[in-house]
Order: C-alpha cells, then sequence, then structure tokens
C-alpha cells in the first residue's frame, strides 16, 4: 500500500507512514460488503468510537445508512460509481472523496509501525532484498 505505484488514496498512505504506537484495532463493524468479520485497521474517529462497542450498532445500520463518500468501483474496467455507507469496508482509492475519519483504513498491527514513506515497489524490494542478504 504505501508504494508510488499502489492504488490507493494519498491520504490512507499519508495516514499509513504516519502510523505509530498503538495505531491500529480490530472490529467487527466494518461491511455491510464484508459483514461480521474481523478486520484491522487503523484508528481513527469511528473505529475508536465503534472497538467494543459493535454489539451496540446494528449491521447493518437502521436505514437510510450515512454516506461517508464516494468511489468508483473496477476503476479499470466497469469505473462503476459507488456511495460509500457508514461503516463500508472499500478501502479508498484515488477515485474517492468524502471522510478519511469515517473510512476504513486496513492496516497491519506491527507493519504499519514500519512504514515511513512512500517509495517506488522496486525501492521496496530492493531493501527487502539487502535485509534478507
Amino acid at each position: 500500500m504505501a508504494s508510488t505505484e499502489a492504488y490507493a488514496h494519498e491520504e490512507y498512505k499519508r495516514r499509513l507512514t504516519h502510523a505509530s504506537g498503538h495505531a491500529t484495532a480490530i472490529t467487527t463493524v466494518f461491511g455491510p460488503e464484508y459483514p461480521n468479520v474481523p478486520y484491522r485497521l487503523l484508528r481513527n474517529r469511528v473505529v475508536k468510537a465503534v472497538v467494543g462497542h459493535e454489539d451496540e450498532i446494528p449491521n447493518p445500520p437502521p436505514p437510510p445508512p450515512a454516506t461517508i463518500g464516494s468511489t468508483v468501483l473496477f476503476p479499470f474496467t466497469l469505473r462503476v460509481p459507488y456511495t460509500m455507507p457508514q461503516f463500508s469496508a472499500v478501502i479508498p482509492t484515488p477515485d474517492t472523496i468524502g471522510d478519511f475519519e469515517e473510512m476504513s483504513l486496513p492496516a497491519g498491527e506491527e507493519s504499519v509501525k514500519l512504514l515511513k514513506a512512500i517509495k517506488p515497489a522496486a525501492q521496496i524490494v530492493e531493501e527487502m532484498m539487502a535485509e534478507a542478504r
């Protein structure tokens, strides 16, 4: 995700590279598209509010669901416009606009601590190979 080539929103990449400490949490509240499955995410406003309170939030939320943004699904082929409902599990891409404090931003618990810069994929692989040697 933290490569220049990754088709992820720049704000998502920025948040990944600025994460520190206890930056992630697990919750099951995300996903009308991915229901009731544990999901590790960067802590943002909505994650902080729902962790530990998942049983209090109906899934899906009662109609009409709040809209947190919009994006494009299948951006390289079909380009289907998509309105992101509250607790959407859709990952933000360059096509996404909306409230990033409400979006799902997946991140590994330990790996996110190691991301400090957005780099070309070739450089990331070279560095990994050098470390392995």
